[in-house]
């Protein structure tokens, strides 16, 4: 007479477990590298919109700064690399990003060179407020962080990007044009500071700062590509990089461009 076994061995019972367990890593990990590309993936678009989102600013300047008849915004500065905040305290973020208005007296100038006529009409990021003797930025002031902790570097290097973008638009012919200061971010909210804590500025000192830092830097600002690498992982040798460029003369958010790593064009390799 045959029995019928009821149950499983031992061996069944080990051998489900490590299947399942197995199923569930690989799910696991699949749904983690999931979750890890998707907001990679938006961490990257979301600093494309940011430098989009500078240009129609810029050419949709419809306010005068400082709420003054005698004061129009010409532009945008944009820092990467500062060591002071917004509210001048000290910092050490990798990725400290931040943007100012360009405000500058109201006039006709012509129609000639754009830096010259951002330095006739003595445009500044900061202004000095007599009533209550202190520095402030001249207009609007933000802050930008890449979101999911990705980190904004060079494209060489895996070292963090510095730097300064001025975006202005032409006070007579409106049109916009975009220069790059490399490797150099103009310390506005140090300026602040040490203006405000009342330490003396003026080149006699040495520290090089000046109650004007636009109008400092602007003959060292040139037209040129300039290539932004998204590191995920920051500190980390990450091949996954995303090249996010500004074309030479941007004229508008069509100069911020996503190069693809099959590009023979991406600058972002190691």
């Amino acid at each position: 007479m045959r029995t019928t076994r009821k149950g499983f061995t031992l061996i069944e019972v080990v051998m489900f477990l490590v299947l399942t367990a197995a199923l569930f890593v690989a799910v696991a990990v699949g749904t983690h590298n999931s979750i890890f590309q998707q907001r990679y993936n938006d961490s990257v678009q979301n600093f494309v919109e940011f430098l989009r989102g500078i240009y129609s600013q810029v050419s949709n300047v419809e306010n005068q700064g400082q709420g003054r008849s005698d004061k129009a915004i010409y532009g945008k500065l944009i820092t990467f690399g500062e060591k002071y905040d917004l509210a001048e305290e000290r910092i050490d973020d990798r990725n400290a990003i931040f943007t100012y208005d360009i405000i500058g007296n109201v006039g006709d100038i012509g129609t000639g060179d754009i830096k010259k006529a951002l330095s006739d009409l003595e445009a500044n990021i900061v202004f000095y407020d007599e009533k209550n003797n202190n520095y402030y930025s001249s207009g609007m002031a933000a802050s930008y962080t890449p979101k999911w902790g990705a980190t904004i570097e060079k494209k060489s290097g895996f070292s963090d990007f510095t730097g300064s973008i001025m975006i202005v638009r032409h006070p007579r012919s409106g049109t916009v044009f975009t220069y790059i200061l490399e490797n150099r971010a103009i310390p506005v909210n140090q300026t602040k500071y040490w203006y405000n804590v009342g330490i003396n500025t003026g080149t006699e000192d040495g520290s090089g700062f000046s109650d004007n830092p636009l109008k400092a830097n602007l003959e060292d600002f040139e037209m040129l590509d300039i290539d932004f690498c998204i590191n995920p992982t920051p500190g980390e040798a990450n091949r996954l990089r995303q090249n996010v460029r500004l074309v030479k003369g941007a004229r508008n958010a069509s100069g911020v461009i996503l190069v693809t790593s099959d590009s023979e064009d991406y600058r972002c390799s190691s």
